[in-house]
């Protein structure tokens, strides 16, 4: 995957920076622009290579135009990984997290909550492997 990519020994060497640093400071974001089919995509793929080679936890999302009208199916798949480790959390935000999940049936759970949950997961993981 990351030899397809000609002519961005830069972009691929701040890639492999970004995760070569992970553990040794709070971390950093990245944001890339550009019109489409200049290897955005591509990047993004270089950048989890590099990150599981790394050993780290991969946590991911792809836009499918057909979930567009399902709500937080972004966050069930970001979640996916670490969704074993629900039982763990609060009843309260247990049960919010399964209802926004469609895991459990309720009413519109609070959406504090569900971020709260979501947090507590990707943090719970994160400590155990980042």
């Amino acid at each position: 995957m990351i030899r397809d990519l000609v002519g961005r020994d830069k972009e691929l060497a701040l890639l492999a920076g970004m995760v070569d640093q992970i553990g040794d400071r709070s971390g950093s974001a990245l944001l890339l622009v550009g019109d489409a089919g200049v290897g955005k995509s591509l990047l993004l793929a270089a950048m989890t290579d590099f990150g599981r080679s790394a050993g780290l936890q991969i946590m991911e999302a792809t836009g499918v135009e057909s979930e567009a009208q399902l709500p937080f199916a972004g966050l069930h798949q970001i979640l996916r990984p670490v969704l074993g480790a629900v039982s763990r959390l609060p009843r309260v935000q247990r049960d919010a997290i399964g209802a926004a999940l469609g895991a459990e049936s309720a009413t519109s759970p609070e959406r504090f909550m569900i971020a709260l949950a979501a947090l507590n997961l990707i943090a719970d993981a994160a400590a155990s492997k980042p």
